[in-house]
């Protein structure tokens, strides 16, 4: 009996003599579960828009791994159809491919061009978004790798590279096993001007433009193919004008370090400095010492809330509940209070607006955040006021 063609949302529990049409959205690197087993998961689209997560066990993560690529397109059948297990599940009776030695994949597409990445020039990455591509292919010459950090128990680094259409660094955050093993070992590259490419990064604005890893996201060395040696910036090209601009190039990666890593001296800067500076010329992660009063500070300029413990967002939850935040995913979150406050302040060349945070309040107001919340409830203002008076008549 011929398979029957179906639809992703058609499937369910035990389904079999079916084929379905897909498209590859996301093919993760390979990892390995607690019990030492090794699998691979996989995002697949139909035609409809529908998706299904697919994974791969052991030996099978070799055999599909030129058969199944992302952005390839092909027609699976008879693959195993099971639920969901409910911790991993987006809604109630969700399914799951497992893809194994009984499933037949066959390709929908002669032009496996465009299976390679799709490597852009940083400076395009923004045009591409607009036009609705959520995933972006990159290379670059590698500035510089910062230290592993852990967020939440996830591993993130950032890594920065830089091309000639793009006068500043493109800093991308990876994450879990791109920052553990590709990454510490391209950590020893950066002072030699390799070119590096990023495959299938998504936009961030937590530091402004730059770009994340995905599930799919892979980090390659001296990148090849078509798209990457007929891109004005190519592997070539990039190799060629960082030889011919290494000056610049030890610039970048000085003015990195200095970021990264900067001089006890602490410097200041003029606020008519920081007003003058464009968001065109500044740097992610650029810190600048200000000596500035604060004349119309007030309490009223301080919201006070409740939020996460570990992203800080506001939560709905009662003061120091645990709870899963929905913004960074801790699953151990406990609301507790949390404040911004926004200042005018002069340094008499000049005025800008300021926002300080949680730390930076207590440091400036010599109260907690739980003290000032306290106070908040209390409806007792004037402690408060009589910190806020204090502030108005010093230089910080």
């Amino acid at each position: 009996m011929k398979p029957e063609p179906k639809k992703l949302k058609e499937l369910y529990d035990k389904a079999i003599n079916y084929k379905v049409k897909v498209e590859v959205i996301h093919k993760a690197s390979p990892q390995q579960s607690p019990n030492k087993k090794r699998f691979q998961r996989l995002i697949l689209k139909d035609e409809e828009g529908y998706t299904m997560k697919a994974t791969l066990f052991e030996k099978d993560i070799e055999r599909y791994e030129e058969a199944l690529k992302r952005n390839g397109e092909y027609e699976i059948s008879n693959a195993a159809i099971t639920p969901t297990p409910a911790q991993h599940a987006s809604h109630p009776s969700e399914y799951q491919m497992t893809i194994n030695s009984r499933a037949r994949i066959s390709p929908l597409i002669t032009d496996f061009s465009v299976l390679e990445p799709q490597y852009r020039s940083i400076a395009a990455i923004p045009r591409a978004m607009s036009e609705g591509d959520d995933l972006i292919d990159v290379l670059g010459v590698l500035l510089y790798v910062d230290d592993m950090k852990t967020i939440n128990q996830a591993n993130v680094r950032e890594i920065h590279i830089t091309d000639p259409s793009y006068d500043r660094s493109l800093m991308v955050s990876v994450w879990n096993e791109l920052a553990r093993n590709d990454s510490e070992l391209i950590k020893t590259w950066s002072p030699s001007n390799v070119v590096i490419g990023f495959t299938a990064l998504r936009s961030t604005t937590i530091k402004g433009f730059s770009m994340a890893s995905t599930m799919s996201s892979e980090i390659i060395k001296h990148p090849q193919g078509t798209k990457a040696e007929t891109l004005p910036y190519s592997n070539k090209s990039l190799s060629y004008r960082a030889t011919q601009n290494q000056t610049l190039l030890n610039d970048r990666r000085s003015k990195l370090l200095e970021i990264h890593a900067p001089s006890t001296a602490n410097n200041i800067t003029s606020v008519k400095e920081i007003n003058a500076r464009k968001s065109s010329t500044a740097w992610q992660d650029e810190r600048f010492w200000l000596e500035v009063t604060m004349p119309t500070a007030t309490a009223k300029n301080m919201y006070v809330y409740l939020g996460c413990s570990k992203c800080g967002r506001r939560s709905n939850e009662p003061e120091n509940a645990v709870y899963k935040c929905l913004k960074c995913s801790a699953i151990d979150a406990t609301s507790i209070p949390r404040i911004t406050f926004k200042v005018d302040v002069t340094d008499g060349t000049a005025e800008t607006e300021l926002t300080f945070f949680s730390k930076e309040v207590e440091m400036l107001t010599g109260i907690t955040c739980a003290e000032i919340w306290l106070l908040k409830q209390n409806e007792d203002p004037e402690p408060m006021e009589q910190k806020i008076r204090q502030l108005r008549e010093r230089k910080v």
